[in-house]
């Protein structure tokens, strides 16, 4: 999976500026920056129309977030994705969000030949 980044004229004009910004003919990612928190921010680039709006397509699968994270430097990386209280969820886009984690936790799956 090959992406190219985006010069910084080019980024989208949403919210906060990113850190970098990667393309390629199926994904768009945004490297943010919260309070020192790195997030990879996910969505595909083609657009569907919904009830008479332009949204971005959903369905990005387990397989190409990690093929993602591993594309653009991140493979020897944890990261994780977050699911909030209900009352916190924030659901303006059909995006996806990797926070990198700063060490290895103490959860997940591990292979032990490694």
């Amino acid at each position: 999976m090959n992406f190219i980044e985006v010069p910084k004229d080019k980024w989208p004009k949403v919210g906060k500026d990113p850190e970098k910004v990667w393309i390629n003919k199926k994904f768009m990612v945004q490297l943010m920056n919260e309070n020192g928190n790195l997030r990879l921010s996910i969505n595909r680039v083609h657009h569907k129309i919904v009830k008479g709006y332009k949204i971005w397509d959903s369905g990005i699968t387990w397989d190409e977030l990690q093929d993602i994270k591993d594309a653009l430097g991140y493979d020897k990386c944890w990261m994780v994705e977050v699911y909030p209280p209900m009352d916190l969820i924030v659901n303006v886009a059909n995006m996806r969000h990797l926070w990198l984690l700063p060490e290895k936790p103490i959860y997940g799956w591990k292979n032990e030949k490694i």
